[in-house]
């Protein structure tokens, strides 16, 4: 038996193709099991925030920051594979290359002055993750196998997340924070623990199962992804997101275009059909929620169970039905009377007759009845003066202006998280913009924001060029859920904060490489030659990812390392007897992998301060001291830093406490407590100078305090403009701040200014020295003018018999 002659050559090129399938599944493993895990760890939310508990940030990060050894491991892994099969044209180069200028507009603010160093670094690194997953993204899509099994792996981790949501929903799985309940009602999150956001990735999934219905060339294949769509769509009634609800026809109506008639015609039914069978089980499923949210009843969770089963089985079947009879029905039709443009027009009429069906249902009261009533609610309130759009719009006004600090590059990521205290119009509290383009204009400006909005509408323009060019092949459809999910994620992210969720910004990257890839640009030809890289340049680009993967994955191991340390010495708090040494150990040796950590210093100031209080050895003060300091630098928002200092101050500088009270106001200005203790500093100030001779001083501190009164009482009124649908904090003038005022006149001897300034201030509850001295100024004041008001008096000495005498001096003095 002759054996055939392999060339040296042949050996050679073997030898690398199965060097490249292993790496190239490699990658992919590492994908998907990215795709099934990322999502139950709260999306990979990004914590832009810190200070008030900083074990929910430590909790966070440890999934993100495995996220990130993840991923680069696979980007390490794709960079070698980049080395055997990079041939890369050059329009295709240039967004390869366009992709890492992202990540470079979020270093700028990083390398001149970010509202916070640690959020700005937070931000840095997800997006270099971002870019990442887009660079794996494009090299996977290139491969047909690889495109239609990381589309899948997207959609098929969607159905175990809703599965997973209403195991929860039904009592069978216990989980914190998967269901939310506050004024509206129950609220179902799943593991993105926001409501609106897991209605965005829903948006998503079911737009996407709806295509694999379409385009699936079985019934069996139909049929199956049918199954989830009452369940999702279950899951989309029962988060009770009016944008979702809204936004799932918009979407839906801006994709039909782009399938052929047939295809939208099938999707719409299917919609129907599981539309109908999810708002039929949206009561029974509410009313079960509710109770199983209060007490477990296993019967009681088999029912709805069955329930849901027998509409999801329901629906699939009717959607074979559909799948094997529709298409080639409306094909007839088609070809009997020429509808060329039919799927052009053919949305149009949808809009009409579903804006039609939509205000007839909106407008009959029978079928809103077969609605739980907090789903009516919610749906009645639909409309553009309803609280929550009127409290975004002045979201958006506020970051503008903190555009306007920074507007070419920003300052930094999590800028409104570090930021937005300072320039709201009234105190609300929210660490997010709730807008994608406002949140990203605050982070890195209109030049970045102008850079990313461009790098995605290329991506977009090539791709919808190659769909319309080609939407009646298989070539025009291969990564048509790559575009659904990216269309999905990113109308809704204008609505709401759901790019601060790692996991759904993963998702859009890995879209637009999916997208890039499956996009013939323009002058671009499969057979042409790389007009960039070509030679040794080829591996100029593998190269960098290379280094760029090996950097971040340094990187990512000490984060990682430093939030498990950090973690223990968290824990360690919580023991019943706090061993110092080892706290301090741990969250030093946190401190210094990750040393700009906010949470980490601001952890370590708290316990340093809580040691001193109870040891009184200054060696502890003076370094938590040092330590804010050095965090200061860094962190100039910080409210846990500005409060730390101010308490140091208070003690035995009041100067100084007042100079940071003062600072502090315009950052916190609509924080009530920096207003209070500036004008308490600045009477005692005052006070002392008076006692001291010292009048000019003396009334300089005084005025301060009455222009502080003042500033407050113009915010007050700034107030009034606010609508009355939108629940404004309190920000209400304090005890304290009366009673500085009435010390004022009574010391400038407008005794009866005084008085009338003091009554308001009054109560009966005087269990607080600031409520008994309020009374006695108040009575010293009559008393000055030669008046009495005898019931506050006997008060005031019931509650202490030594205030008669102080009534007695002040009526001397």
């Amino acid at each position: 038996m002759n054996t055939p002659y392999v060339s040296r050559k042949q050996w050679l090129e073997s030898r690398e193709q199965e060097k490249g399938s292993l790496l190239f599944y490699s990658v992919l493993g590492f994908v998907l099991l990215f795709l099934f895990i990322a999502p139950f760890h709260q999306g990979l939310f990004l914590m832009f925030s810190y200070e008030a508990k900083p074990g929910n940030n430590i909790f966070y990060n440890f999934p993100l920051y495995s996220s990130y050894i993840f991923i680069y491991i696979a980007l390490f892994l794709t960079s070698l594979f980049l080395m055997t099969s990079f041939k890369a044209t050059g329009k295709r180069d240039m967004l390869l290359l366009a992709v890492w200028l992202i990540p470079l507009a979020y270093l700028i603010p990083v390398l001149t002055r970010p509202a916070s160093m640690y959020l700005a670094l937070q931000g840095l690194y997800a997006e270099l993750m971002y870019a990442s997953f887009f660079v794996i993204s494009w090299v996977l899509a290139r491969n047909k196998k690889g495109a239609a099994l990381v589309q899948h792996g997207i959609l098929y981790s969607g159905y175990a997340l809703v599965i997973y949501g209403l195991l929860v929903w039904y009592g069978n799985i216990q989980a914190h924070g998967v269901i939310i309940a506050d004024s509206n009602g129950m609220r179902l999150t799943s593991s993105f623990t926001y409501a609106n956001s897991y209605a965005a990735y829903l948006i998503a999934i079911i737009l996407g199962a709806l295509y694999m219905i379409d385009s699936s060339s079985k019934w069996a294949a139909a049929a199956g992804n049918a199954l989830i769509l009452a369940p999702a769509l279950l899951s989309l009634i029962l988060t009770l997101s009016r944008g979702g609800l809204v936004l799932l026809p918009a979407v839906l109506l801006a994709l039909l275009p782009f399938l052929r008639l047939s295809g939208q015609i099938v999707m719409i039914l299917n919609l129907g059909v599981a539309a109908a069978a999810a708002f039929i089980l949206s009561g029974p499923s509410t009313r079960i929620g509710a109770e199983l949210f209060h007490t477990s009843n296993a019967a009681l969770s088999a029912q709805a169970w069955l329930q849901l089963a027998a509409g999801s089985v329901v629906v699939a079947l009717l959607s074979a039905v559909i799948h094997k009879y529709v298409p080639p029905a409306v094909g007839k039709l088609e070809e009997k009377f020429k509808l060329r443009y039919a799927r052009l027009w053919f949305p149009l009429v949808i809009l009409l007759v579903g804006g039609i069906g939509i205000a007839v249902v909106l407008n009959s009261q029978w079928v809103l009845n077969l609605l739980p009533e907090n789903l009516q609610q919610r749906i009645a309130s639909i409309n553009f003066q309803q609280h929550s759009v009127q409290e975004r719009g002045y979201f958006y006004k506020d970051a503008m202006q903190i555009v306007n600090e920074a507007p070419l590059f920003g300052k930094g990521g999590g800028a409104w998280a570090a930021l937005y205290q300072s320039h709201q119009s009234y105190g609300y509290a929210s660490n997010q913009a709730h807008n994608f383009l406002f949140q990203t204009l605050t982070d890195i400006g209109w030049v970045g924001t102008l850079l990313l909005f461009a790098f995605i509408g290329c991506i977009v323009y090539f791709y919808v060029r190659h769909v319309i060019k080609h939407h009646e092949s298989e070539d025009g459809r291969r990564h048509f859920v790559y575009f659904i999910v990216l269309a999905a994620i990113l109308a809704h992210s204008f609505m709401d904060f759901d790019l601060s969720y790692g996991y759904l910004s993963a998702l859009v990257f890995i879209g637009l490489g999916g997208l890039l890839a499956g996009a013939a640009l323009p002058g671009t030809k499969e057979q042409e030659q790389p007009t960039i890289a070509s030679g040794k340049a080829k591996w100029i680009y593998p190269g960098f990812v290379l280094l760029l993967s090996l950097c971040m994955l340094v990187v990512s191991i000490r984060l990682l390392k430093a939030n498990t340390e950090a973690g223990k010495a968290y824990n360690e708090l919580s023991q019943e007897s706090v061993q110092l040494e080892k706290f301090i150990g741990l969250i030093d040796n946190a401190m210094a992998l990750h040393s700009t950590n906010a949470d980490y210093a601001l952890l370590k100031i708290r316990i340093l301060n809580d040691v001193y209080n109870q040891t009184k050895d200054k060696q502890y003060l003076q370094e938590a001291q040092q330590l804010a300091a050095r965090i200061m630098d860094n962190e100039p928002n910080a409210h846990g830093i500005h409060e730390n200092r101010y308490r140091w101050a208070v003690e035995d500088n009041a100067q100084q406490a007042l100079a940071i009270a003062s600072e502090s106001i315009p950052k916190f200005q609509w924080d009530m407590m920096w207003y209070e203790r500036a004008m308490v500093l600045s009477y005692e100030l005052g006070y002392a100078a008076g006692q001291a001779n010292k009048p000019a001083e003396r009334d300089a501190q005084y005025q301060k305090a009455v222009g502080i009164y003042r500033h407050v009482q113009e915010k007050r009124e700034s107030l009034k403009s606010i609508p009355s649908s939108i629940s404004v904090p309190p920000f209400e003038i304090t005890k304290p701040m009366f009673l500085v005022l009435g010390r004022i006149s009574y010391d400038q001897g407008k005794y009866a200014e005084a008085a009338d300034i003091l009554r308001p201030a009054l109560s009966d509850n005087m269990d607080s020295s600031v409520q008994r001295y309020i009374a006695r100024w108040y009575v010293a004041s009559l008393q000055k003018q030669g008046k009495t008001d005898q019931a506050w008096v006997d008060k005031l000495i019931a509650k202490d018999p030594s205030e008669a005498e102080e009534l007695k001096k002040l009526a001397g003095a």
